[in-house]
């Protein structure tokens, strides 16, 4: 007993609890007291792990800690995703008679709910019915989130009657819940809806219910409901606060609405509004994303100069939105006290993969002062898909030997899509079905990716019975194609004459349940091209037109390249404005 007392008062908490297994293994019963600080102090200290063996052995010895700390256990076992043995604490309590309140099973239909086991959640919530437990708004605001969460709305509507029908009126809280999970699904409308409802049941909206709503209108462009909803707020007696400019100016954001963001943000800052980090960094993003990077520097330059410190996403977010120059940046906040972490140096080598500098990007992968043990997977992969969109051999190969010098850093089904997508554009077909063998023996499976860019190469060299021999095997290993499949297989059928062909792919498109798109029209356009028939596809192009789909680039070229076949030079002229007119520029 001395030994016990003393690892527990010096912390030993494994120690202790090895300790109390060894004298119970000789039947020396522990005091409940003696068991019960031990299990104060464990969960004090954060091992819920240890706890619940502490909690197993005091149940094996008849003992029964108190509300309390049963409470923070469970807490705690739900916080680290222990939702199983939780429920055996709640499970093994019951049994003995125990009155477990909602700060015991609350959490266990919360945890249940936050990670999507929506039905064992339900299951759980009959259960305490079954049993007597009285379960509070709190419970059916759980149910509530989790319905929400899995867009469930007809049950998740259902719960919100069920409440009100057995006395749990629903909280702010839930009703918010609820509308937040409506919006970030899209049904901005019906969320909107309950905005009244929420009103008429005496519950009215705090600033955060609105913020959510401000942030969901302004995503979807509904700029100008935005602003009558500001309006809305201030009748309220609410005083927008720094949240509400983020809220709107990162849905403008989200939404595409650069300007707009980059105007309501700077109106924000000239009215010398106390700014967080969030509201800097979502400013950061939209001058990046309008392609003023270096004011977005510049502004971050101030923020230091103000001795308000960036947050490492500050940073990220200008490494992001500079490509040209990476480094350089990089290294003049470093002089600031940023510390670049992985994703850090896996933004500047995206950059220099862009401007296709990969000798640059080798000398930053062996020089730079990564952390932790190294470049990771992301870096290597950033570099290795570069080089074989490139061809560059002889950079594959330093990537694929550095790799192998890094412990635990193996091949994944990016590594292996990338090498097969290089294999089969330069024609070496036999080494991509190698690739595919060793991906599987891996235990990687293939995706629609990795089957599109073997396709792609085969149809290029025009061996379109291998292509599709290649399809029904990755259709036998279920692997799901998808319209840029079809398109590929369409495309080389239509080179090869094979209209019946065609007709089976379209077909089987179809029964898939896969919509055609930009690159399906291209191909009718191209067959109609190849046939001579430039009126048909003219005609095609304009009932894209008519059914809402703008043509690209590749479709003018295709029937401006039929067009001079045919001595149509005449035509190409007309072609040329309508490009124009419709927004699309000239490629080489």
């Amino acid at each position: 007993m001395t030994l016990l007392n003393g690892t527990l008062s010096v912390g030993r908490f494994k120690d202790a609890i090895w300790i109390t297994d060894e004298m119970m293994k000789n039947e020396f019963l522990p005091s409940y007291s003696i068991l019960s600080k031990l299990f104060k102090k464990v969960l004090k200290a954060g091992s819920v792990v240890d706890a619940a063996d502490v909690f197993d052995i005091m149940l094996s010895s008849n003992f029964t800690p108190s509300q309390c700390d049963v409470s923070t256990l469970i807490q705690g076992l739900c916080k680290v995703g222990m939702v199983q043995k939780a429920y055996s604490v709640f499970a093994a309590l019951s049994g003995r008679g125990f009155f477990c309140t909602g700060c015991i099973y609350n959490p266990i239909l919360w945890a249940l709910c936050k990670s999507e086991q929506i039905y064992a959640a339900l299951a759980f919530f009959g259960l305490l019915e079954k049993m007597g437990f009285v379960r509070s708004a709190y419970s059916y605001t759980a149910l509530l989130y989790g319905f929400s969460k899995e867009r469930l709305w007809v049950e998740a509507f259902r719960c919100l009657g069920e409440m009100e029908k057995v006395g749990c009126k629903p909280s702010r809280i839930a009703y918010t819940i609820y509308v937040k999970a409506l919006c970030d699904y899209g049904n901005v409308d019906e969320a909107l809806s309950h905005l009244g409802k929420m009103e008429e049941k005496g519950c009215d909206p705090d600033l955060v219910t609105y913020n959510i709503f401000l942030r969901a209108l302004s995503i979807h462009g509904r700029i100008q409901e935005a602003c009558d909803l500001v309006k809305v707020i201030y009748q309220k007696g609410l005083l927008p606060d720094m949240y509400t400019y983020a809220a709107l100016a990162g849905g403008m954001l989200k939404g595409g609405n650069l300007e707009s963001s980059n105007e309501l943000l700077l109106d924000f800052i000239s009215r010398g509004r106390s700014l967080d980090d969030v509201v800097y960094n979502i400013y950061l993003h939209s001058k990046c994303c309008s392609g003023n990077s270096s004011e977005a520097l510049s502004l971050m330059q101030s923020m230091l100069e103000q001795d308000f410190s960036p947050t490492t996403v500050s940073y990220s977010t200008i490494l992001s939105g500079n490509c040209s120059g990476n480094l350089s940046v990089m290294q003049s906040m470093m002089k600031h006290g940023f510390r670049p972490t992985s994703v850090s140096y896996n933004m500047v080598l995206k950059g220099l993969c862009k401007e296709k500098n990969m000798d640059a990007a080798l000398e930053l992968l062996n020089i730079a002062r990564w952390p932790y043990i190294g470049p990771d997977l992301v870096s290597f992969n950033t570099i290795l898909s570069a080089a074989c969109e490139l061809g560059d051999w002889s950079v594959i190969g330093q990537i694929w030997g550095r790799m192998k010098e890094y412990e635990g850093t193996k091949f994944d089904i990016v590594s292996f899509t990338c090498l097969i997508q290089y294999f089969s554009t330069i024609g070496k077909f036999p080494g991509c079905l190698k690739l595919l063998e060793s991906m599987m023996n891996s235990g990687l499976q293939p995706n629609t990716i990795t089957l599109n860019s073997f396709l792609a190469g085969i149809c290029k060299y025009r061996q379109l019975a291998n292509a599709l021999e290649i399809f029904k095997y990755f259709k036998s290993i279920r692997v799901p194609p998808n319209t840029t499949t079809y398109n590929i297989l369409i495309r080389a059928s239509i080179t090869k004459g094979k209209d019946s062909l065609v007709y089976e792919l379209s077909k089987d498109m179809y029964n898939h349940k896969l919509k055609p798109d930009i690159g399906t029209h291209g191909c009718s356009i191209y067959s109609l091209c190849k046939e001579g028939n430039i009126l048909g596809a003219l005609d095609y192009r304009d009932q894209m037109r008519k059914d809402g789909i703008s043509p690209d680039i590749y479709i003018y070229n295709t029937i401006m390249n039929a067009m001079f076949k045919r001595g149509m030079v005449s035509k190409v002229k007309f072609l040329f404005k309508d490009m124009e007119n419709n927004g699309c520029e000239p490629n080489e």
